[in-house]
């Protein structure tokens, strides 16, 4: 039994006949800059920062001279109970680190956005830095 109702006859006659074409804003150039824009910074970083990252990780639980590579011996969590229990500088070290943190975090980076804007100079170099930073007090217009 077919359905013969004015909505599904106008239905089907809205349907076009040929395939739609897909339109693209981006041109084959463009995409071509956009993937070396983003695969070279990706690959670097892969490179620079996770794979010694995870090379460390796997290193971690294994016991080895660093001579060869020929004398890798599984430890398991040996270094880390070595480390958490019986390293004496490694807790300071830890602590060492926060306060790093802490000041990076605090005085560091604040101050860093704020200086250009806070110069008391009227010059090209603070005119053009002004409008980049991320605090709105200092950058007040004088």
């Amino acid at each position: 039994m077919t359905d013969l109702s004015p909505i599904s006859t106008a239905r089907t006659a809205l349907r076009p006949s040929a395939p739609r074409r897909h339109l693209r804003s981006l041109t084959r150039r463009d995409r071509v800059v956009l993937g070396v824009m983003i695969g070279i910074p990706t690959l670097i970083q892969l490179i620079l920062v996770w794979m010694p990252l995870l090379a460390s990780i796997v290193l971690s639980f294994f016991k080895w001279d660093g001579l060869g590579l020929s004398g890798f011996h599984f430890e398991g969590l040996t270094n880390y109970n070595f480390v958490f229990n019986q390293a004496p500088a490694f807790w300071p070290a830890v602590l060492h680190n926060i306060v790093w943190l802490l000041f990076l975090g605090i005085i560091g980076t604040p101050s860093g956005c704020c200086s250009p804007c806070c110069s008391t100079r009227r010059s090209a170099a603070a005119a053009s830095t002004r409008p980049c930073s991320s605090c709105p007090s200092c950058c007040r217009s004088r």
